[in-house]
């Protein structure tokens, strides 16, 4: 995956690949909003990346489907050379908004992320409790 730099530079390193990244999202079932449209991203290992845009360009939308959160309508997402498929808990996103389960308590949102990975719900609820 590295590629040797000229003269001794350090090794480059893809952290992120997007390739012909695409989303279309079906409104009332005909008509299609086109989201994305064949993104191509190379992130380097260490390298700090903004996105910039207007409202509703597709920010948010692709970096939801680098996190595994939304599937791409075409093209592919990967992360240290293995695609991404769905959410991880090697990768998270910050929400701009408040991001809770409004129909439940603290505890049943703290609880989400090690009930998604599996952890058995006793071990999960001493844990969020503490």
């Amino acid at each position: 995956m590295g590629m040797s730099l000229e003269k001794g530079n350090p090794v480059s390193k893809k952290k992120i690949i997007c390739q012909g990244v695409g989303k279309i999202f079906i409104q009332k079932g005909v008509q299609k909003v086109h989201a994305l449209d064949q993104i191509d991203l190379d992130v380097e290992e260490n390298e700090f990346v903004v996105i910039l845009g207007p409202g509703q360009s597709g920010k948010s939308t692709l970096l939801r489907i680098i996190a595994g959160l939304e599937k791409a309508t075409t093209g592919r997402v990967l992360l240290d050379g293995k695609e991404v498929a769905r959410p991880a808990p090697d990768r998270g996103l910050v929400f701009q908004r408040h991001t809770l389960f409004p129909w439940k308590t603290v505890l049943g949102n703290v609880e989400m992320g090690p009930k998604l990975r599996g952890v058995p719900k006793k071990e999960r609820w001493e844990t969020a409790a503490h």
